[in-house]
């Protein structure tokens, strides 16, 4: 295990290697790139840099450059999950896996695309166990919901994993290596379809909506 002793990765490093695998089974051409989040970043990204091996995209929820407030939320998650001692600078692959930190910080994530009329519709205040006193335990329905998916997530990711590549999210500009955001953008060929969610905290609609903005302007057909 390398842990943090590995070079950080880009989105731009996950595409190389994607078209590498591509190339080793002969497809010439891709019918569509399609992606969210990360996913969407990626979708964009393999449009610029392989014009011609793509057909179309679709990116759902992502943006062209990160946005601040996004590499806040995702600064925050990884500091919570590296002051878990477990962690140990990533190397915990001998010892005791940090669960807590993993956990807070996918509870924080998780608070970051969702928004509160939909957290009021689903949940309210209603109490997890409306005979039992109040404590600082999970208490309302919401931080059980919130306890109850992160340990999901706990059990099926690793902790440097999540890192990685979320820091490979918050380097993410579609601009470097161009002059311009514009020209970075002007690089894809194909036709765009861009989607969002209006209640997605970490990646808000606007984002989408610049990059549609971007698209068109550079003579690409993109529907929103």
């Amino acid at each position: 295990h390398y842990g943090t002793t590995f070079p950080l990765v880009t989105v731009k490093d996950m595409i190389r290697s994607q078209f590498l695998v591509i190339n080793h089974f002969g497809i010439e051409k891709l019918h569509a790139s399609v992606g969210a989040s990360l996913g969407g970043m990626q979708s964009l990204l393999a449009a610029a840099l392989f014009p011609d091996r793509i057909a179309r995209i679709v990116s759902i929820s992502a943006c062209v450059r990160s946005h601040p407030s996004s590499i806040a939320v995702r600064y925050v998650q990884r500091r919570i999950l590296m002051s878990d001692s477990n962690w140990n600078n990533g190397n915990y692959y001998e010892g005791t896996f940090p669960h807590r930190g993993m956990r807070h910080a996918r509870e924080l994530g998780m608070i970051g695309y969702r928004s509160g009329p939909e957290w009021a519709e689903r949940f309210g205040t209603e109490r997890a166990n409306p005979n039992e006193s109040h404590s600082f335990c999970p208490d309302y329905q919401i931080e059980t919901y919130l306890e109850k998916k992160a340990e999901v997530f706990c059990n099926m990711y690793d902790p440097n994993s999540m890192l990685y590549l979320s820091k490979a999210m918050d380097m993410f500009d579609m601009s470097v290596g161009c002059n311009s955001l514009t020209e970075g953008v002007a690089r894809v060929k194909c036709p765009v379809l861009i989607l969002g969610v209006q209640s997605d905290i970490l990646f808000p609609v606007h984002q989408q909506r610049e990059a549609a903005k971007l698209l068109r302007q550079s003579g690409i057909f993109c529907f929103m």
